[in-house]
């Protein structure tokens, strides 16, 4: 990272996968501002993608400093317990170490605004899993220098196991299989079917395959 010659790799592009976790446990913390200092000091240009488009719109209601700080305040240990929490227990665990009343006020109407379900998807917004967001970091990649992006991402982000610490490990259940392959539309008797030509995700894959026959 830090040889003479690196930092006149402008085509070198690094992702750095923030998922919070190791194989058995969840990491305590990540020290992403110091990588970040080491990165630049290397001469590399740095982009972080933390939060997605959904949750910075929320950043932006009235109240919702009081969400982006208890988010960017707690420890790993427990933003992956809210990964677990039933979305109707999320909000009272947001405000119940909110001291100050006018805040906690403040806070609860934003909560009670959103609801639990928006509540839930909103916390799990993460810019490593929107690909608009990624593509428009590396659109931003200096062409004279290395550049890295920290992307914080959800390991097994919308399975029963997301943000445990033994997910790495943890085999989902036939019930469980068949429910995820409903919810992204596919069969599991059929692991290998194609997307349908019409649809979005057929029309990408058809895209990108001209292309690179092309």
């Amino acid at each position: 990272m830090a040889d003479p010659g690196v930092p006149q790799l402008g085509e070198l592009l690094w992702v750095v996968d923030l998922n919070r976790q190791s194989l058995d446990r969840v990491v305590p913390d990540i020290p992403t501002q110091r990588l970040a200092g080491i990165f630049e000091a290397a001469g590399w240009q740095v982009i972080t993608l933390k939060w997605g488009r959904l949750i910075n719109e929320v950043f932006a209601q009235a109240g919702g400093h009081h969400l982006r700080n208890r988010l960017e305040t707690m420890p790993n240990e427990e933003y992956q317990r809210l990964l677990r929490l039933e979305a109707d227990h999320l909000a009272l665990h947001l405000v119940e170490e909110v001291e100050d009343d006018y805040e906690r006020k403040e806070f609860e109407q934003l909560l009670s605004r959103l609801g639990p379900n928006l509540l839930a998807v909103a916390i799990r917004d993460l810019s490593g899993h929107d690909m608009e967001q990624l593509l428009a970091s590396f659109a931003q990649a200096d062409d004279q220098r290395p550049t890295v992006v920290f992307a914080y991402t959800i390991t097994g982000k919308g399975l029963p196991t997301q943000g445990h610490p033994y997910n790495y490990s943890t085999l989902l259940t036939e019930q469980q299989m068949h429910q995820r392959a409903h919810d992204c539309g596919v069969a599991l008797e059929e692991p290998w079917q194609r997307f349908a030509p019409d649809n979005e995700p057929g029309q990408a894959v058809r895209s990108t395959s001209a292309g690179t026959a092309a």
